[in-house]
């Protein structure tokens, strides 16, 4: 059985949010490395 604690499911849920967001405001189809890059994360 997998647990997931409120910090960690908060964490992705904030960070689905965000990317969604990025993708909403979006003009044109935005690439992996683009989102990542405006997240401040890595797209691997």
């Amino acid at each position: 059985m997998v647990h997931i604690d409120e910090e960690h499911s908060g964490y992705h849920y904030n960070v689905m949010r965000r990317a969604i967001e990025l993708i909403d405001a979006a003009e044109d189809n935005l690439s992996l490395e683009d989102m990542a890059a405006q997240m401040g994360m890595s797209p691997a």
